[in-house]
Parts: C-alpha cells; sequence; structure tokens
C-alpha cells in the first residue's frame, strides 16, 4: 500500500515502523509535487507491505493512494471515475457524504 507525506519529506521518524508491516520503499521528491492520485501536493511516498492503521497514517500525517477506478454499480456509461458517493468524485463534496437530508 501507498502512503504520500503531504506536510515534510519522509525521514527518520516521520513514519511508522512495524515489524509486522515493513516498508518496502521510500521516495523523496525534489519537492512538493501536485499527485493526482491524492488530489495535492505531496513531498514523497512510502509503500509497505499491507495498510497501516488509520489512527497510524493520521498520526503521521500519511495520505493513503486511492486506486478508484469506478465501482461495479456505476453504469459503465457515466463519465465519472469514481462511485457517486465517493470522495473522489468531482461533483460532490466532502462534507456532503455526511449532510443529513431531510
Amino acid at each position: 500500500m501507498k502512503y504520500y507525506s503531504v506536510h515534510r519529506p519522509i525521514g527518520p521518524g516521520s513514519f511508522p515502523k512495524s515489524e509486522d508491516n515493513k516498508a518496502l520503499e521510500i521516495v523523496n521528491f525534489d519537492g512538493r509535487q501536485y499527485v493526482p492520485q491524492i488530489g495535492r501536493e505531496a513531498w514523497g511516498y512510502i509503500v509497505y507491505e499491507n495498510r497501516i492503521t488509520d489512527k497510524s497514517a493520521a498520526d503521521y500525517e500519511l495520505v493513503w493512494e486511492l486506486t478508484c477506478s469506478g465501482c461495479q454499480n456505476e453504469a459503465a456509461s457515466r463519465d465519472m471515475d469514481c462511485c457517486w458517493d465517493c470522495n473522489r468524485n468531482p461533483r460532490r463534496k466532502r462534507q456532503d457524504l455526511y449532510r443529513v437530508k431531510r
């Protein structure tokens, strides 16, 4: 699983370490650059064998790479790349997912 560092370059103490889930690759960019997979700028990325916990990702300010390629429930003819209620859908705002409908 690939996680991007959005606040600082990846270095000692800036990512979670675990014997059960080792870091396979660490890449720092020359500077911050826009990463389309997360929709924002990042300093670099780290690849783990498996997913890390959401708490660990939040604690170290790492953003998980979304690999959404469409939903099996969406019609193939739709022009969006993700589910109708996905955070990556450009037609919806993140807060809309949790708004109470009246």
